[in-house]
């Protein structure tokens, strides 16, 4: 929970700080997106999710609960991250690459 009060409040907090100092004019939508924040390392907030796999699993026997709580929390999650990279951070912008790498074989 605290995590995503983190990714997702904070910067909403501080973007609505930042647009009550005065402009000069009206922002664009391209400006708008562009003073959003830098898009987020998207393997991190999988390798969170690899560990809580891994913690279900190797602990099922022990709290076998834990796999519904782990279900929610994953709701959740998905919930957070949906609105972080939908509303809190620019566009990845695409770059040109040569293959499709290990999906070619």
């Amino acid at each position: 929970v605290i995590g995503n009060v983190k990714e997702n409040l904070v910067p909403i907090i501080l973007r609505k700080m930042q647009s009550k100092k005065p402009s000069t004019a009206a922002q664009s939508q391209a400006e708008i997106e562009h003073s959003l924040s830098e898009p987020d390392d998207v393997f991190a907030d999988y390798g969170e999710l690899m560990k809580q796999f891994t913690q279900v699993t190797v602990f099922a026997t022990a709290v076998p609960l834990g796999a519904l709580l782990a279900a929610v929390n994953n709701l959740i999650e998905l919930w957070s991250d949906m609105f972080k990279y939908c509303k809190n951070q620019r566009r990845v912008l695409p770059r040109r690459v040569i293959t499709i790498g290990s999906w070619a074989s």
